[in-house]
C-alpha cells in the first residue's frame, strides 16, 4: 500500500492547527504520516501539536529556528518517507477523501505532479477569480507544455499540488527559502517543466481559508510598493531557476510574457519614483536572463512585444495612452475588453445610485449570511479545540 506523507509547517497558528489536524486525522485513506514542522512558534501551537500526536501516533513533530515557510516546508520534505508528499497549511483543511483520490489519481495517471481543486472557506469570501483559479478541469499531460503554466489552473497555490517523494530528492527540488512570499508561484515553474507527467483532477480536495489574521499576506495587500519588490523577487527567482536547469531555451517569449502580466500594469500604478526603480529591475532582469535567447518579442503579440521593448529601452513608464488600451486589450481580448468599455459608465451610475439609496434588503440579507458562515467556521475551529483539550482529560 502506497504510503502518503503531508507536511504542515507551523508557526504561531494555535487558532487554525487543531481543526487543521482533525481534517487530517480523519482521512479515509490510512497510509499516512504527518509531518508538523514548528518553525519556532512562540504560541501553544507546539503544544497542540503534541496533544494530537499523543492521540494519532501518525502525527510527530520536528522543530527548527524560525526561517520561514519554505524552510519548514523543506524540513518536511526531508523528513518525508512516503511514495507521496503534500504540503498543507496549518489554517486550512483536506476533505475526508483527499488522500484516497490523490493516491488513485497518481496510480491512474502514472504522474510526477497531480494539481487539485479546492473551496474557499467561507464560502462568502470567494471571488471570481480564485474561485476560477481554484476550479481546474481534469487532463493529463505528457511532459511539458506551455498550456500547464500559462492556460491551465495550474497556479499559484502549492498546497493543492501534490508529487512523488522519488520526484522531488531525483531532481533536487526544494521550496526556495529566499522568498518570504510567492514561493509557491517559485515551486510550480520549477516542477511543471521537469514533471514526466502532470495530472489535474478537478476534485475539490482542500479548504482554503481565505483571510486569516496576521498573515503576510494580508499585511503586505496594501503596500503597493512592497508586493511589487516582493513580485520582482519571484519573477527573478523562476528566470535564475530556469536559467540554473537549463531551460530558457523552453520559450523565452511565453517567460518575458508571463512576467509582464504579472507585474506591468502594477507597476504603472506605482509613485513615480517606485516605478522608476521597479522597470529599472526588470529591465535588468531581462538583460541578464534573456539576452543571449534570440528576440523575445518576436513570439509576442505586437501590443505586448511594444511593452517588453520599452522595458529595455527605459520607456515603459511613459507609454502612451492608446497604446497601454491596446495592451489591456490583448490581455483581456477584444471581445471583453470593448465591453468593459460599455459597461464601464453603466457600472458608475449603478454604484452612485447605490450609495445614494443605502444597501438594499438583498444586500443586508446577504451580508448577514456572510457574518453567519464565518461565525459558523470560528465556531468548528473553537469546537475542535475544546474536544481536543476534553479528550485529553479523560
Amino acid at each position: 500500500m502506497a504510503k502518503f506523507s503531508i507536511i504542515i509547517p507551523v508557526y504561531n497558528v494555535e487558532k487554525y492547527l487543531s481543526y487543521c489536524l482533525d481534517s487530517v486525522r480523519a482521512q479515509t485513506y490510512a497510509d499516512l504520516e504527518v509531518i508538523c514542522v514548528d518553525d519556532g512558534s512562540t504560541d501553544r501551537s507546539s503544544r497542540i501539536v503534541e496533544l494530537h500526536a499523543a492521540a494519532d501516533p501518525r502525527i510527530r513533530m520536528v522543530s527548527k529556528s524560525n526561517g520561514g515557510v519554505s524552510s519548514a516546508k523543506n524540513a518536511g520534505i526531508r523528513e518525508a518517507t512516503g511514495d507521496y508528499v503534500l504540503c498543507v497549511d496549518a489554517d486550512d483543511a483536506l476533505v475526508p477523501e483527499a488522500c484516497e483520490r490523490l493516491v488513485r489519481a497518481f496510480q491512474e495517471s502514472d504522474a510526477d505532479v497531480v494539481t487539485f481543486g479546492a473551496n474557499c472557506v467561507p464560502s462568502c469570501d470567494g471571488y471570481p477569480w480564485l474561485v476560477d483559479c481554484l476550479s481546474p478541469r481534469d487532463a493529463v499531460y505528457d511532459g511539458f507544455d506551455w498550456k500547464i503554466l500559462l492556460e491551465e489552473k495550474s497556479r499559484p497555490f502549492a498546497w493543492r499540488t501534490a508529487t512523488t517523494r522519488t520526484f522531488l530528492v531525483d531532481n533536487g527540488i526544494e521550496y526556495n527559502e529566499s522568498l518570504p512570499l510567492g514561493e509557491d508561484q517559485a515551486f510550480h515553474f520549477e516542477i511543471y517543466p521537469i514533471a514526466r507527467k502532470t495530472a489535474f483532477v478537478s476534485d475539490k480536495l482542500y479548504d482554503y481559508r481565505v483571510v486569516r489574521e496576521g498573515s503576510a499576506m494580508r499585511v503586505l495587500f496594501d503596500d503597493l510598493a512592497g508586493r511589487m519588490d516582493k513580485h520582482l523577487d519571484i519573477v527573478e527567482a523562476v528566470f535564475s531557476s530556469w536559467e540554473k536547469r537549463g531551460l530558457i531555451e523552453l520559450g523565452p517569449a511565453q517567460l518575458a510574457d508571463w512576467s509582464l502580466d504579472f507585474l506591468f500594469l502594477d507597476m504603472r500604478a506605482l509613485a513615480p519614483a517606485d516605478a522608476q526603480h521597479a522597470f529599472e529591475r526588470l529591465k535588468s532582469i531581462y538583460e541578464r536572463y534573456l539576452e543571449g535567447s534570440g528576440d523575445p518579442a518576436a513570439g509576442l503579440s505586437a501590443p505586448v512585444a511594444q511593452v517588453y521593448r520599452r522595458v529595455l529601452d527605459g520607456s515603459a513608464q511613459a507609454l502612451p495612452r492608446m497604446d497601454l488600451w491596446r495592451y489591456v486589450a490583448a490581455r483581456m481580448g477584444r471581445k471583453a475588453y470593448l465591453k468593459g468599455l460599455f459597461m464601464r459608465p453603466v457600472v458608475k451610475v449603478k454604484e452612485a445610485f447605490r450609495r445614494k439609496a443605502g444597501p438594499s434588503k438583498k444586500q443586508l440579507a446577504g451580508w448577514l449570511e456572510g457574518e453567519k458562515e464565518r461565525a459558523a467556521c470560528d465556531k468548528r475551529l473553537a469546537d475542535s479545540l475544546e474536544e481536543l483539550l476534553l479528550s485529553n482529560l479523560e
